[in-house]
């Protein structure tokens, strides 16, 4: 998870991976790993994100602002407001809403 900065806005941006832990295994499952993301593609990242986004802001929708912050209820610099787009970044370079 990183931040980014693109046409005068600033992106959240999502890179799944697969952890392999202890670090020393990582060697054996290789070729699992390998196998695992050949097929990553952007369509696949597209319908991952858009079922966690459904999960986590109770199927919202798409090209929804959403706001949440810490503590419901609260007011003032002690509690900011996040908001954000359901719209994911693959979605918007098709034309897709």
């Amino acid at each position: 998870m990183s931040l980014g900065y693109a046409n005068n806005r600033v992106w959240l941006l999502l890179k799944p991976d697969v952890w392999i832990w202890p670090k020393f295994v990582w060697q054996h499952a290789k070729n699992f790993l390998d196998n695992r993301k050949a097929n990553w593609y952007n369509d696949k990242y597209d319908r991952l994100f858009s079922a966690w986004i459904d999960i986590l802001w109770d199927h919202a929708g798409k090209n929804v602002e959403v706001t949440m912050s810490p503590v419901t209820g609260v007011a003032g610099f002690a509690n900011p407001v996040f908001g954000f787009s359901t719209q994911i970044g693959f979605a918007m370079k098709r034309g897709r809403t």
